[in-house]
């Protein structure tokens, strides 16, 4: 079942490469590799958050480049775990925000749906009558795992667990994917953490088992993120019982707390129970 702690799954992915999903808007479509080089993005930002005053599923991306058909115009990306029969009325409200916020004379908004809710399949436009609205709807469980291998889509092989034809054979090539075409250690880190809480999640263990062995190194370097040290320690668990094993055990079950209060909704129950079960 999709849920959603996946937004903050699809949050990092889109701030880390936001160009392979910029790449799903018409404008991008048809540029050419020269013309993708003119495009740079200065912010991957939550514009919304300004407004609303809490945490949004979306991202307003601040372009900078010299190609006229996206100079006047900010790129909005939605990301919807369940279907929200407001979705129509908040993209068009945050659309007016976003343009207030950015100044930009166009807003367009990319709505990334991760549910496969026949309802869903009515999304991408609405009639209010005197107003009318149109956005891009990418399903990402209809997008096929081989076709974002095939365009080096990196940013979306994170959500390899929930492409279609994708299985645990797919988790492990794609981790190893992610360690041989990135090459900044951190980001590499980065996106294979993202691909492990999300193969977590779709078998219900941990998923750094998931990935290829080869990939574990990289990912020890997250260790020293402050952010990512209890989920990892949490994913792979092995970690927690060679700490305990070694006379460290003092402070785990504070810094426990101190995940769940942070990042609970990131992992299932069963997983958030089995934490506290090994921690005491």
């Amino acid at each position: 079942m999709i849920d959603k702690p996946i937004d903050y799954v699809s949050r990092k992915a889109i701030e880390l490469r936001p160009l392979d999903f910029l790449k799903f808007f018409p404008e991008f479509q048809n540029l050419s590799a020269e013309e993708l080089k003119q495009v740079k993005v200065l912010d991957a930002n939550r514009t919304l958050e300004t407004y609303l005053k809490r945490e949004t599923d979306s991202l307003t991306l601040i372009l900078e480049t010299t190609l006229n058909h996206l100079r006047d115009t900010t790129f909005h990306i939605e990301v919807q775990t369940d279907y929200d029969d407001t979705i129509d009325e908040r993209i068009l409200v945050y659309g007016v925000l976003i343009k207030h916020k950015t100044k930009k004379p166009k807003v367009k908004t990319l709505l990334i749906n991760l549910s496969p809710e026949p309802k869903c399949q009515l999304l991408g436009k609405q009639d209010f009558g005197s107003i009318k609205i149109e956005y891009e709807v990418i399903n990402l469980w209809e997008q096929s795992y081989e076709k974002v291998k095939r365009h080096h889509l990196t940013g979306l092989l994170p959500f390899t667990p929930y492409l279609k034809g994708a299985g645990k054979a797919e988790i492990r090539e794609a981790s190893e994917i992610l360690k041989a075409e990135i090459s900044d250690s951190h980001e590499q880190a980065e996106m294979l953490f993202l691909l492990a809480i999300l193969a977590g999640r779709k078998y219900n263990t941990a998923g750094f088992q998931l990935l290829s062995p080869t990939t574990i190194m990289n990912i020890e370097s997250l260790r020293d993120d402050p952010t990512a040290k209890q989920l990892i320690e949490l994913l792979f668990p092995d970690k927690l019982a060679a700490t305990r094993a070694d006379g460290k055990a003092e402070g785990i079950a504070e810094a426990t707390e101190n995940f769940i209060r942070r990042f609970g909704n990131t992992l299932s129950a069963e997983q958030i129970k089995q934490l506290k079960d090994e921690t005491g």
